[in-house]
């Protein structure tokens, strides 16, 4: 016998030698099926085709339905329905059938074609049906079902006798299932296994009826192994890709896991990456702070310090290491500084004193390494610039510094001259004829400024570059390879009219001042400037000692500290605007302070304070402040 898919690949391919029409793939989209699943049909696979799609394949190949849907294995559903409605007048037809005459079952009656139908269908679906009074008279079973179950074909029919066909738990499940069922008259399916070796699957359903004779057990019996195998192995491919991604799914979650935790602890990392980051930016600010406000204060102290030397044994001698330290004392505050942010005190200078002080500083050592210094000026030089006096020092002696330190033999000249073309520059330079090893670089680095060659450079040399930008200069320098160079500085300058001395600052000798001012460095400065000015100065450490000495004497102008140990500034300058009886209540009141952004302005405007410096500053900032304030205001 032909299995269902041997015969429609025959029967289709007996039709595809008259008509291309019957290949493959055009009856497999007539009939609304895959080509790839139609072939595994034909291939004999377990796959199986729909009541209605082999129907159509029918209508196509031009074979009867009913005799396709029982070779693949189903049975049409309206035949289906008269089994199970009258399966025991469906047997005995079947039976007669069987038993009429082969001339008989010939003839084209209606009967003979259903009868002849029923048969090839439970040939070819492996169908088979029984029915069993509760008497156990009358009870039979189509040929099929003892086939199917691999009895004896003379088997007595019974339910019993279905079970001894089948494995024990299926027996058992089969019982169970009937007894449940069939009681109270309702229909049920159980899925068994027989005894047969190989196993084969059965699918058992049934009902029972009431004849008035009592209850009919009615049911059908179907081999669905291949069924039940495709259906196991969608199940198992099922379950396995379930459990696929089911691992995936954990490998999913668990591969999140580690990104979030990774992301926290990139998270944290940046969080403490920006809390490190302020706490350096804090360190540099304070460590520059820290620097300006000591470099500040030994300037102070320095200046405060050099009249003391003046006239005293030995006083001559020490001006030379002053003129050097001072310098120095500028360059550690400007090192820290943004030099963008540094900004020129032009003022009246004598540039051959600046020379000879320059010269004077490095006698010494140039007598020790048995050098010559030179200080060549030119006649045409004015004898007062408009230029910054301390910056210039800061550059010469920068330079002067390194030239005797790295000349071999012979002289040091430092010279001046002017240059008119195209418009007045003051032209200064150093020079030297030997060198004790190669100054290529000392020189060719004096020349750049930016903030990664300032690092690499050591000493004073690397602020050269910016003091010279910061005045509005020009450098350059030249050296030969086994000798000595030059550096050549060129600044803009005003040439001052009738080579007068410094024009006077506005206040007169005999002025008073009060310092009120808590540390010892600051003190010291702001009273070397107030006494060069011409200012007899008191001094106060405290608000209590200002406060004494404001109620016993008047002051032509008050120096005050904000941040005072026992008192805020702002405080006392509120008291002394307030007092009617206090000698100094109009007096001008300078705050001095290292703090001094706009809200702080306003408040000190607020409370009676007339002008602002900002710590550090330069004296000329200060007296320039005390000039204005005391300007047109008679003398106390």
């Amino acid at each position: 016998m032909k299995t269902f898919g041997n015969f429609i690949r025959d029967k289709r391919l007996e039709l595809f030698e008259g008509d291309k029409a019957y290949s493959l793939r055009q009856v497999s989209q007539r009939i609304g099926v895959e080509p790839s699943y139609l072939s595994k049909i034909e291939r004999g696979l377990p796959v199986t085709l729909s009541e209605e799609k082999i129907v159509s394949l029918a209508g196509e190949l031009g074979i009867d339905a009913d005799y396709l849907l029982a070779l693949g294995g189903k049975i049409s559903d309206d035949v289906q329905r008269i089994i199970k409605n009258r399966p025991e007048l469906f047997a005995r037809i079947v039976r007669e059938m069987q038993r009429m005459p082969d001339a008989v079952i010939e003839e084209k009656t209606f009967f003979q074609s259903m009868a002849a139908n029923l048969a090839r269908l439970h040939d070819l679906a492996s169908i088979g049906a029984f029915r069993f009074p509760a008497n156990g008279k009358a009870a039979f079973w189509t040929e099929q079902v003892p086939r199917i179950l691999g009895l004896a074909p003379d088997t007595p029919p019974s339910l019993a006798a279905i079970g001894s066909g089948l494995a024990a738990e299926s027996a058992e499940r089969l019982l169970r299932v009937t007894g449940e069922h069939l009681s109270g008259y309702g229909a049920y399916r159980c899925e068994v296994r027989t005894l047969t070796e190989p196993p084969a699957t059965l699918l058992v359903w049934g009902c029972a009826e009431d004849t008035g004779a009592g209850p009919v057990h009615l049911g059908i019996v179907q081999d669905v192994t291949d069924y039940a195998a495709l259906r196991d192995e969608i199940r198992s491919a099922r379950d396995e890709l379930q459990l696929k991604v089911d691992e995936q799914h954990s490998e999913i979650a668990a591969s999140i896991r580690k990104l979030n935790e990774e992301i926290r602890r990139r998270h944290l990392l940046e969080i403490n990456l920006q809390v490190v980051n302020r706490k350096i930016a804090r360190q540099a600010k304070d460590q520059k702070q820290f620097f300006r406000e000591h470099a500040f204060q030994l300037r102070s102290l320095m200046t405060r310090l050099s009249p003391a030397w003046d006239g005293a044994p030995g006083g001559n001698e020490m001006k030379p290491t002053i003129d050097r330290i001072l310098p120095k004392i500028d360059d550690l505050g400007d090192f820290l500084s943004d030099p963008d942010a540094l900004t020129p005190a032009l003022a009246d200078t004598d540039v051959r004193r600046v020379l000879e002080d320059v010269n004077s500083a490095f006698a010494a050592d140039a007598q020790g390494a048995g050098l010559s210094l030179i200080t060549a000026v030119s006649p045409a030089l004015p004898a007062l610039v408009r230029t910054d006096e301390r910056r210039l020092r800061q550059i010469l002696t920068a330079l002067m510094e390194l030239f005797v330190a790295n000349t071999e033999w012979g002289a040091v000249q430092l010279s001046a001259s002017v240059s008119s073309e195209p418009k007045a520059r003051l032209v200064l330079s150093l020079s030297a004829p030997s060198a004790k090893g190669p100054v290529d670089q000392a020189l060719s680095s004096i020349l750049h400024g930016d903030d990664d060659c300032r690092q690499a450079q050591s000493g004073p040399v690397r602020m050269v570059a910016p003091l010279t930008r910061l005045l509005g200069g020009e450098l350059s320098a030249t050296h030969a390879p086994g000798a000595g160079g030059s550096v050549v500085l060129s600044l803009p300058f005003t040439e001052c009219a009738g080579q007068e001395p410094p024009a006077d600052t506005g206040h007169r000798a005999g002025r008073t001042a009060l310092i009120v001012e808590d540390t010892i460095y600051s003190r010291l400065f702001a009273c070397r400037a107030m006494e060069q000015g011409g200012f007899e100065v008191a001094e106060a450490m405290n608000g209590a000692e200002a406060e004494a000495l404001l109620c016993k004497q008047r002051f032509d102008v008050i120096l005050l500290d904000i941040q005072l140990p026992d008192v805020d500034g702002t405080e006392l300058a509120r008291a002394l605007r307030a007092d009617p009886e206090s000698p100094n209540r109009e007096t001008p009141v300078i705050a001095v302070t290292a703090h001094a952004d706009v809200a702080d302005q306003e408040e000190f405007l607020r409370s009676g304070i007339d002008g602002i410096v900002t710590k550090p500053y330069e004296m000329e900032d200060l007296v320039a402040e005390v000039a204005r304030l005391l300007a047109d205001r008679p003398q106390s």
